[in-house]
């Protein structure tokens, strides 16, 4: 039997409010649009076509910083060249800290919390329309 050990040591979090406010994610469009940047969404997400931008932005203000997104629920903070998706952020620039949400013992509950809100809104806007 072998084992391997990992010398890349993280820091997991699994609350994604945590890990946002930690690393100071700027996820409002219009703070990103003060900034400079004109993005194709209003949740802050870079893609790939916008890393050159991202990458120069950092580059010429050192006190940001770029989080990578490596799919569903899994962030790093730091820049990932494979990475689905990228954020500006502007905290703490620890190189190990990483999310991964779906570790959350809470996450069930979470998700089912969410899909009520969302569910019960979706119905009172049927009850709206029925007056």
């Amino acid at each position: 039997m072998g084992a391997r050990v990992n010398e890349n040591r993280i820091e997991l979090l699994v609350d994604s409010g945590e890990f946002r406010a930690r690393v100071g994610m700027i996820e409002d469009y219009l703070e990103l649009d003060w900034l400079g940047f004109k993005l194709n969404n209003i949740c802050g997400i870079f893609r790939s076509q916008d890393l050159p931008d991202l990458i120069a932005f950092c580059r010429d203000h050192p006190n940001y910083h770029i989080v990578s997104s490596l799919g569903s629920g899994r962030y790093i903070n730091k820049y990932d060249p494979s990475a689905r998706s990228y954020a500006l952020a502007n905290g703490d620039k620890n190189r190990s800290l990483a999310l991964n949400y779906f570790l959350n013992p809470q996450w069930p509950l979470i998700v089912e919390d969410t899909i009520s809100k969302a569910l019960t809104e979706l119905q009172n806007i049927k009850d709206r329309n029925k007056r």
